[in-house]
């Protein structure tokens, strides 16, 4: 899955509402070393909808089992406040998803050793003046 992927999904809710339900697939491409068709993403949005890990609007209400389900390995998610705890966290192999926010919106990225992770482009409009607020970590 490449950067900017959100803007080219044909679900609308994906591609208005699906910043964090995109980092956690591509989480789970990291964690098997594979990419994940646009029939994987569908597919998974579908059944992540229908088993209530999220609604259709991508609001994640179990993060950790739609991992989970893609992976088929069993992990725990956390929600960590940015100033607990530095970000590189040394129990989660270096990579998290932080919620950034500004007045009225929130967006999620992922972040690994090797980069950023972020589903919209650079440069769409409003991308500036995000500021961090929280990470989720999967261990």
């Amino acid at each position: 899955m490449k950067p900017g992927i959100q803007e080219k999904q044909k679900n609308p809710n994906i591609k208005q509402y699906g910043c964090y339900f995109l980092c956690v697939l591509r989480m789970a491409e990291l964690h098997m070393k594979t990419e994940l068709s646009q029939e994987d993403i569908d597919s998974t949005y579908d059944h992540a909808v229908s088993l209530g890990f999220m609604d259709k609007e991508c609001y994640l209400l179990q993060p950790a089992n739609l991992f989970n389900y893609v992976v088929q390995k069993q992990v725990y998610t956390t929600v960590r406040s940015v100033d607990v705890e530095p970000l590189q966290n040394q129990n989660n192999n270096g990579v998290w998803i932080i919620c950034n926010k500004k007045p009225m919106y929130t967006h999620f990225t992922l972040h690994t050793p090797n980069g950023i992770f972020d589903p919209l482009p650079p440069e769409r409009p409003g991308a500036e003046g995000y500021k961090p607020a929280s990470f989720r970590v999967f261990e």
